[in-house]
């Protein structure tokens, strides 16, 4: 992650050293038209005709992407006899062709030789040792690339911010997340446009090292960069949930669901459990229940569940109990049937409450078939029906109701004399 592919490094490379090579073709007409005039001086680099023109074909060779005949080329060069521009150059150019073959400890070789040729000035010799370090990045040997980059900065004058980003994901990609995190918020600071995929890698750097504040206006940057990527208000949201700041965390889940950013599952269970946490247990249901319409959400037993419960959260008791009914149709237990019962209880329903609490029994499975007995003596008792809740209150008498149970025994008794 956060790592240059082989296609962009490589070309990137090719084109800044052609781009130097390509002076030469340059300076050899330069060197020509003056030779013709019979000038006797001359400034910048000066190439001899037979070695310019071999140069001038091999930078064809190579504009062409033809490695091999480039390096056949250059061969017919006697490169003890070459002045030391010269063999800087021609150092260059195997550099490109050994990058362009993806011979990356060939082509730092070359680019070493083009440095002892003592032929390249003080700029040359710094963005040659920088490109030595980019090498190693793109063979993803870090240590090697980040120690490399780091020993150019020492001499390095004006670096930007591609720079401190290439170390922020060297570092990244060693584990060293202290060190990735200065780097990459250097890189952001001295870029007046940062990269996206700069912000991408500083909030993710800011998430791993639990600086969640810190990463809300990097998240919010990159919302403002591209507000149709989901990841980014995921992103913020995420921020402010772990700060447990839950009111933010949904006004920005709203913000995106009303975008139509919200296709997964997760995210719409997301959303609704920070509607729960806000007071808004109504529009939770309503939420889920679209989504379970729309196949946004399975239509399971554990969806169902929460659309219940949010139901229950905002008192809206048979609702609920017609969600309930759905979910005990596939249930191979009575615990549902038992919910379905409470809830009735809730609204004072009784017959139906009773009804629930015996076919709960029937079903069988109960966590506690005790509790179940209860609660129907109770439904049947508030129905004025005490002689038949008498024998459920005596068969409840040992379970954690059992005081309340014998106690109604007594005043049944005393009611039925």
């Amino acid at each position: 992650m956060f790592t240059k592919s082989k296609t962009v490094f490589v070309k990137g490379f090719l084109l800044a050293t052609i781009s130097s090579l390509l002076v030469v073709q340059g300076v050899y007409a330069q060197s020509s038209r003056a030779a013709r005039k019979d000038e006797k001086e001359q400034s910048g680099p000066q190439f001899d005709q037979k070695t310019g023109e071999i140069l001038q074909a091999a930078i064809e060779m190579l504009n062409g992407d033809k490695y091999a005949d480039a390096r056949t080329k250059l061969g017919e060069l006697n490169l003890d006899k070459l002045s030391p521009n010269e063999r800087a150059t021609v150092e260059k150019m195997f550099f490109q062709i050994e990058l362009g073959d993806e011979k990356y400890d060939s082509a730092r070789a070359h680019m070493q030789k083009a440095i002892d040729s003592g032929g390249l000035n003080d700029q040359e010799i710094s963005e040659a040792r920088y490109f030595m370090a980019q090498l190693y990045f793109q063979e993803q040997k870090w240590k090697e690339g980040v120690a490399g980059i780091e020993e150019w900065l020492k001499t390095a004058t004006n670096p930007n911010g591609n720079v401190y980003y290439l170390l922020a994901s060297g570092y990244y990609n060693m584990e060293q997340m202290g060190p990735a995190v200065t780097n990459i918020k250097k890189a952001i600071d001295l870029t007046p446009t940062p990269k996206e995929e700069w912000l991408v890698l500083y909030a993710s750097l800011l998430n791993q090292t639990e600086k969640f504040q810190e990463g809300i206006p990097v998240a919010k940057r990159l919302i403002g960069m591209n507000a149709k990527k989901k990841d980014y208000w995921m992103l913020l949201a995420s921020f402010y949930g772990q700060l447990d700041d839950s009111k933010n965390a949904l006004v920005v889940m709203q913000a995106a669901n009303y975008a139509g950013l919200l296709t997964q599952s997760a995210e719409i269970k997301n959303l609704a459990s920070y509607m729960q946490i806000e007071g808004m247990p109504y529009n939770a249901a309503q939420l889920i229940e679209k989504s379970i319409e729309a196949k946004t959400l399975e239509n399971n037993a554990e969806n169902l569940e929460s659309l219940a419960n949010a139901w229950v959260g905002a008192a809206e008791y048979k609702k609920a109990v017609s969600v309930y009914e759905r979910i005990s149709n596939n249930s191979s237990n009575g615990n549902t049937l038992h919910r379905i019962g409470e809830l009735n209880m809730q609204v004072e329903d009784w017959p139906a409450a009773s009804e629930a609490f015996e076919k709960a029994l029937n079903k069988g499975g109960l966590k506690d078939t005790a509790d179940t007995q209860y609660w129907l003596a109770i439904a049947l008792y508030s129905q004025g029906k005490l002689r038949e809740s008498k024998p459920w209150f005596e068969r409840s008498a040992n379970g954690k109701n059992g005081k309340n149970a014998r106690a109604f025994v007594n005043l049944i008794d005393s009611k039925l004399q």
